[in-house]
């Protein structure tokens, strides 16, 4: 049988004791993975060349530090690497995330009848079974989120919602989620676990419960030096600005303006 997927494990070269600790839980349920070397942020010359700097700290409330910069081009390079490669679907998981028996049953399920193109793997509901997930109680565990529809193979569940979750642990992606996500990763201005909102219409995004890649308790993040702050009184006026317009409404029409511009002009596939 053809492997459709291939698992990722997101990794800097000097982090060799996470990767040791991910390696070990991943050959322990014999899931084959690869080891993909993470961007170290403060290598590169400029690591602020793929985002809007100014608008990324009116988004965020602090300037963009390496790691963040690093981070991103990481998982942007796993996707050129689906694009270039041809691979349908890529699992990926930061170094830093453990992994449940329930990981390998995962893998045996059929991507293409879920028809994700983002799906999360770590959205923290491991202590619920898919079945006690009803609807009466997914309103509360999805918090704001607006949902839109659930699928069930075996014995997870697959939830679509807007917006999806947030962060990047573990996810999974088809090779048209990176193209759609790789066109949305130019001149950003927020950090890469919020690049699905900016591909909401063009990609269908969810999260699976229970979930099967959860976050090590005793590792830290690896992007320090995070200073969340407005530190000028006209930043604070362009940030309320910002604020009473909206930004659920300003990121759609960003996403609309962008892919609508490309559909005329023809540029990007």
């Amino acid at each position: 049988m053809v492997m459709r997927h291939k698992v990722f494990v997101v990794n800097l070269k000097q982090s060799t004791e996470r990767m040791q600790r991910i390696a070990e839980n991943l050959n322990r349920l014999k899931v084959p993975f690869e080891r993909f070397d993470a961007v170290y942020g403060k290598d590169l010359p400029d690591y602020t060349a793929a985002f809007d700097t100014k608008r990324f700290k009116m988004e965020t409330l602090h300037d963009l530090v390496p790691g963040e910069a690093g981070c991103a081009l990481s998982h942007i390079y796993i996707w050129q690497k689906m694009v270039a490669e041809n691979i349908p679907y890529a699992i990926v998981i930061e170094d830093d995330a453990v992994v449940p028996d329930s990981f390998s049953e995962f893998l045996t399920l059929d991507f293409d009848e879920l028809g994700f193109d983002y799906l999360k793997l770590d959205y923290p509901l491991k202590e619920q079974t898919a079945q006690q997930l009803d609807s009466v109680r997914l309103p509360a565990v999805v918090e704001n989120r607006r949902f839109l529809g659930r699928q069930q193979q075996q014995s997870f569940c697959a939830y679509e919602c807007d917006p999806v979750p947030f962060l990047t642990a573990g996810y999974l992606i088809s090779l048209q989620g990176a193209k759609t996500f790789l066109r949305s990763s130019t001149n950003m201005y927020y950090p890469v676990d919020l690049l699905p909102l900016y591909t909401l219409g063009y990609s269908k995004q969810g999260f699976i419960a229970p979930a099967v890649v959860d976050h090590a308790d005793d590792f830290d993040s690896m992007i320090p030096n995070r200073d969340f702050n407005v530190d000028k009184q006209w930043n604070l006026v362009e940030y309320g600005a910002h604020k009473l317009f909206n930004k659920a409404r300003a990121r759609k029409l960003n996403v609309a303006a962008r892919f609508l511009y490309r559909k005329v002009f023809g540029s990007g596939s």
